[in-house]
């Protein structure tokens, strides 16, 4: 499918915007209608049918970044699904600053330990789509620079990124840390990133916003159901590049209504 690339605005202004908001910016708890964060919930087995929230409801307790749509943590899905202290991350190589082509956008991510592979696409709904995971149109794509931040999200379902739901839960996910996650664009190449945290209770998206150690990705998905729970951050460190061939970096995407 195609991938519309929009300008953003430069990750100095969304800094200050992410301050001027408290840093409170309800990760997933609520979508970004222009991208957004939004995972779904975990497989606990029947349960009564949940109740929808809102699209764009946010918690009344968190604010919102000034000049975005409702940020934050994506919100979970009304279906039934399955279902770590923080570690610093170990220093590593700085990738050197890089001139993004237009066509680099990541449209497949990869945790070949967890089972997980999915494309990635920008959010077209209002609400996160299942079967795919989704990007951040207002933070960067991989090799976007020393300190770019690349974030993914997708819901807590089975197929999709609900493994590291499940690995959290065991050890506060410590058997998650050192394993390798593959994102792959539209420019045919593959950025491997080794996973250094594993961040639970998540209840806002300023840690993203406000980074500066080295290039990283982050992957977002619930914890729960409902628009104020919070959110699981999994934070890796770039440690590789390479070309891959038009086939692998490109899969098709086939998002499905939640």
């Amino acid at each position: 499918m195609d991938l519309v690339i929009e300008q953003t605005p430069p990750r100095t202004t969304l800094r200050r915007l992410v301050v001027l908001a408290g840093g409170t910016a309800m990760l997933a708890a609520a979508v970004l209608t222009a991208s957004g964060l939004r995972p779904a919930e975990p497989d606990v087995g029947p349960r009564a049918a949940p109740t929808v929230a809102p699209v764009l409801a946010v918690a009344p307790t968190f604010a919102l970044l000034p000049t975005l749509p409702p940020a934050g943590l994506v919100t979970d899905a009304p279906t039934n699904q399955a279902l770590a202290p923080s570690a610093p991350p170990p220093s590593g190589p700085t990738p050197k600053p890089i001139k993004v082509p237009t066509d680099r956008v990541a449209t497949r991510v990869a945790v070949g330990a967890l089972g997980i592979d999915l494309p990635v696409m920008r959010q077209a709904t209002p609400y996160p789509a299942c079967g795919v995971a989704m990007y951040i149109v207002e933070l960067d794509q991989p090799g976007g620079g020393q300190t770019g931040v690349t974030y993914l999200y997708a819901h807590a379902q089975t197929g999709s990124f609900l493994p590291l739901l499940k690995m959290s839960l065991v050890n506060d996910g410590a058997a998650m840390l050192g394993m390798l996650v593959d994102v792959y664009t539209g420019d045919s190449l593959r950025f491997s990133y080794r996973i250094d945290e594993v961040r639970r209770h998540v209840t806002d998206m300023s840690g993203a916003f406000a980074w500066d150690g080295p290039e990283s990705l982050w992957l977002q998905t619930s914890e729960g159901q409902g628009a104020a729970v919070p959110k699981l951050q999994v934070v890796a460190t770039l440690v590789g590049q390479s070309t891959v061939d038009d086939a692998a970096a490109h899969p098709a995407p086939h998002p499905v209504t939640c």
